[in-house]
């Protein structure tokens, strides 16, 4: 009796224990399944552009399964999503969990990505260069490699040279003209291209000229092929009526040319061919009313007066009806760029046929390109129901 009793124990137990993992297991697999459900809404959330729902969902499936596998894929769902909504803290924040919590993660590279640029936008240059020299020596494979490269190319402004700025940036330009983060090297190189031509130094095949008796800046800059505001700019000149004789000036060696993408809606300006610097632009709202072709800057006029073509009535210099701004350029017939009284229209189709800047662009624009310069016009107006890539 004794030994039916112990082996009816020993059965009912095995068959406790047998329930209980399979108890289990089920209750895992419908955890699982749970968590599968909630990524999968997330991401059809984030498709959707709902972003906040999105965000706090994976949040929360973060904080109940701290264990989770596959967490760190999330985290770096969680960082772009955040990086799309402009949360650059949390997003910084979910890159820094994932490179100190799962250092061998596929995602890291990403995070140091993202660190690296963190410590340069708060000055801290040496500690940005320690994250990008990890992506470039350890992750040679990494599609973060490009990011990496234009640190180091942005760094060298602060701990190189502007020179060698000027070199790393233009070097990375052409090796990757498709990147997403090509805009961050045009505005760096944009900015580092002007202070150099507005620089008291010498630069590459850039000439001194002693001032003669009855020179003026504008035949000056005739003589080099320079504009008179820019030789004005380089050297500080204040009063440009009076230049002393025997005065040294920097002639900046340049050789602009101007090139607008009506698909785009930019003006981009070339230096001997290379990239200086790139405009947002609008054109015409009709895409006949720019048209594309080749053309030279005519004239140059500060503080036009407008002839308005639809009404013939005239508005003189600092109007605010003055639809040219502060400055015109002429480049073919009643067509050139001027300035636009309507920010909110630059990077639309939005203008009569000229095309328009920004008031502190065209001013900038206006005195550094000399009369002749190039202009072309490319690129066809993007219609209704395409994508405009503005």
């Amino acid at each position: 009796m004794r030994w039916k009793l112990f082996f009816g124990l020993l059965f009912v137990g095995a068959l406790a224990a047998g329930g209980a993992v399979g108890w289990y297991h089920i209750q895992t697999a419908r955890r699982l399944r749970d968590i599968e459900q909630k990524l999968e809404i997330a991401k059809r959330q984030i498709e959707s552009g709902n972003h906040p729902r999105a965000q706090a969902n994976l949040q929360l499936l973060l904080d109940e399964n701290p264990n989770l596998q596959g967490a760190d894929a999330i985290l770096s769902t969680l960082a772009r999503s955040y990086e799309t909504t402009n949360d650059a803290d949390k997003a910084l924040a979910s890159w820094r969990t994932i490179v100190e919590k799962y250092p061998d993660s596929q995602y890291v590279d990403n995070g140091l990505a993202a660190l690296g640029e963190k410590q340069y936008s708060d000055g801290q240059f040496k500690k940005a260069a320690e994250y990008w020299n990890l992506i470039l020596t350890r992750y040679k494979d990494s599609d973060s490699i490009p990011d990496a490269e234009l640190g180091r190319a942005r760094l060298a402004y602060h701990t190189e040279s502007l020179r060698d700025a000027q070199v790393a940036l233009l070097d990375w330009l052409e090796r990757h003209p498709d990147s997403e983060r090509r805009d961050v090297a045009e505005r760096s190189l944009g900015k580092i291209n002007l202070e150099g031509l507005y620089s008291a130094e010498m630069g590459e095949g850039d000439q001194l000229y002693n001032v003669r008796r009855g020179d003026t800046l504008e035949t000056i800059g005739r003589q080099f092929r320079v504009s008179p505001d820019l030789i004005r700019r380089a050297n500080r000149i204040r009063d440009t009526h009076t230049l002393s004789v025997g005065k040294r000036l920097k002639i900046p060696k340049t050789d602009f040319s101007i090139e607008v993408d009506k698909t785009e809606n930019t003006l981009l300006l070339l230096n001997d061919g290379r990239f200086f610097k790139r405009y947002r632009v609008r054109t015409g709202k009709d895409d006949w009313r720019t048209p594309v072709g080749e053309y030279r800057v005519l004239r140059k006029v500060k503080n036009p007066t407008w002839n308005n073509p639809e009404d013939g009535k005239t508005y003189p210099p600092g109007d605010p009806e003055n639809q040219l701004g502060t400055r015109w350029l002429a480049f073919e017939g009643s067509l050139g760029i001027h300035g636009t009284i309507d920010p909110s229209t630059i990077g639309q189709y939005a203008s009569n046929g000229c095309v328009g800047m920004l008031k502190e662009d065209v001013e900038e624009l206006y005195d550094l390109v000399p009369v002749g310069t190039p202009v072309k016009i490319t690129g066809k107006m993007v219609t209704r129901g395409q994508k405009n890539p503005l």
